[in-house]
């Protein structure tokens, strides 16, 4: 919600930070920006959900019948009928198209059936049994098919079985007693049962060293990293990758929002230059290589194998990169 307004001059000395303007700019967080970023307007198509403050962007919502995955630029309308042979599963909301799927089959309708019989007719058991044990008590306690103790007989019960454990610990006692008299006065006894052996848990280390690792990502090595040809790759590689997946991809490698925000300010309107500039803060805080790498890593994440793929093959063709397989 603030901005640096003055910098700090000498040494162990703060700034001066500012309040940016409700309604008008916006800080999300901690920041050396030298002012604070303007709130964005709800794009055609869209309605504001919640106004612009010092501390957050306006946030905006697709109108009824229309959606935005996450990181779209525009609403798309939703799907309004199912292919022939299909029925909605899901309606469309703000941020999904309507999900269409196969309708429920005869097998399905007749397994619910089922399912709702045995239960009906469970229920009617346990209604049965226990309007019997209700009947049975009124009747006659010692004939009740449910016995509730009460109190006094079950400390007796406790108390007997407390006495029959003792009587069978103390003759367990005495017998030991005896065979260890026995023991000492025969010479030569030996015990007859074998030792006992240790658990082998030669089965347990098997299973350990069978259990297969998970798959590591590739190392990818820069052979040159002021090659001019990597740098027209690296650049050339926005074309290749959706605008809605942009912003996440950038995220995933390794750009903060406060740049990615400022950079979209800077550049309305020119989506390709946007993404230009993005590539080269990058690039500038890390290096082309490690930028390069970076990149490859957020594709990665993102599961955008086909370019990931696309765009390793055209720099191992280019001799720029070795690729390392981890075994």
């Amino acid at each position: 919600g603030t901005y640096v307004a003055e910098h700090c001059i000498f040494p162990s000395t703060l700034g001066t930070c500012r309040r940016c303007t409700e309604g008008e700019d916006y800080t999300e967080h901690e920041n050396g920006l030298e002012q604070c970023l303007p709130c964005k307007p709800c794009n055609f198509g869209f309605v504001e959900v919640r106004h612009c403050t010092v501390k957050n962007n306006t946030e905006c919502q697709c109108k009824s019948g229309y959606y935005c995955p996450p990181g779209c630029e525009e609403c798309i309308r939703c799907t309004k009928k199912c292919p022939e042979g299909q029925v909605v599963v899901r309606s469309c909301s703000a941020t999904t198209d309507t999900e269409c799927g196969s309708p429920p089959t005869e097998t399905t309708n007749a397994t619910l059936w089922a399912i709702l019989v045995s239960v009906v007719i469970l229920l009617l058991v346990l209604g049965i049994v226990l309007t019997l044990c209700i009947c049975c008590r009124k009747d006659k306690a010692s004939d009740c098919l449910i016995n509730v103790p009460n109190p006094e007989s079950t400390s007796s019960s406790v108390e007997t079985s407390a006495l029959i454990n003792k009587f069978f610990e103390n003759s367990e006692r005495s017998s030991l007693e005896s065979v260890g008299t026995n023991k000492e006065h025969v010479p030569g006894n030996e015990p007859s049962a074998p030792p006992l052996q240790p658990p082998d848990n030669s089965a347990g280390r098997i299973g350990q060293t069978n259990v297969p690792k998970p798959d590591e990502p590739d190392r990818v090595i820069v052979k040159d990293p002021s090659s001019e040809k990597l740098k027209e790759l690296y650049y050339d590689s926005r074309n290749k990758v959706p605008p809605q997946c942009w912003k996440m991809l950038m995220r995933k490698s390794g750009l903060l929002d406060n740049d990615i925000e400022k950079i979209i300010c800077d550049n309305a309107h020119h989506t390709d230059e946007q993404h230009y500039q993005m590539l080269k803060a990058l690039q500038d805080r890390y290096g082309t290589g490690d930028a390069l790498c970076k990149f490859l890593v957020g594709l990665r994440h993102m599961k955008l194998n086909h370019i990931y793929e696309n765009l390793i093959n055209e720099l191992k063709s280019n001799d720029i990169i070795t690729v390392e397989t981890k075994d």
